[in-house]
């Protein structure tokens, strides 16, 4: 493992820049630090932000919140990448008594994510997924393999599917499967553990 800081972990100013792995992957990374939000490759992207055809791999990530193999939040789009990494979200006993939007490629998605797959460890409290723990945007042509766990809203592609900020532009989950084990206490699902939009 090498330690890692997330590129663009501040969720000021997201990544707005186009990356292209060229179908590569990115390995040995190790982040360990609970008191942190927006952890992955990419800690956050901004809405003009692209991040495409990218592998994690052999990978360690525990923050408390915005926890994502690839992107921990997601304002712009993530398409072909996959993570086979453990992502997690750990409770820091300092006022924080949750973990929350944790997922295999994504933590917290607002933009699009398409054709994307995890088959890595996903874990945390609330709003897990396999691909994106919480989603108010488009998850698309995606899939999970991996063990998913968490206490509420728990999902094999996505945790919460909620767009709560506008009514006209719904939270949508289309094309996507799970073949992964899913457990958690309260909302649990195959494909959305809580769903309040479209799926």
């Amino acid at each position: 493992f090498r330690a890692w800081i997330p590129i663009n972990n501040s969720n000021i100013h997201g990544y707005n820049g186009t990356f292209d792995g060229g179908e590569h992957t990115v390995s040995s990374l190790y982040f360990n630090n609970i008191n942190t939000k927006y952890v992955g490759l990419f800690g956050n992207v901004a809405s003009s932000g692209k991040v495409a055809n990218v592998g994690v791999i052999d990978t360690y990530f525990n923050g408390y919140s915005y926890i994502g193999g690839v992107v921990g939040n997601n304002s712009g789009t993530v398409s072909g990448c996959y993570n086979t990494s453990t992502v997690m979200g750990s409770m820091n006993g300092g006022g924080f008594n949750t973990s929350d939007y944790i997922g295999g490629v994504v933590g917290y998605n607002s933009g699009t994510v398409s054709d994307c797959y995890n088959n890595g460890s996903v874990s945390g409290s609330v709003s897990i997924g396999g691909v994106v723990g919480y989603n108010s945007g488009i998850v698309s042509g995606c899939y999970n393999i991996g063990n998913i766990s968490g206490d509420s809203r728990i999902g094999g592609v996505v945790g919460y599917n909620n767009n709560y900020i506008s009514d006209d532009s719904p939270a949508i989950v289309t094309g996507c499967y799970n073949n992964g084990n899913v457990s958690g206490s309260l909302y649990v699902g195959g494909i959305v553990g809580n769903n309040r939009d479209i799926v």
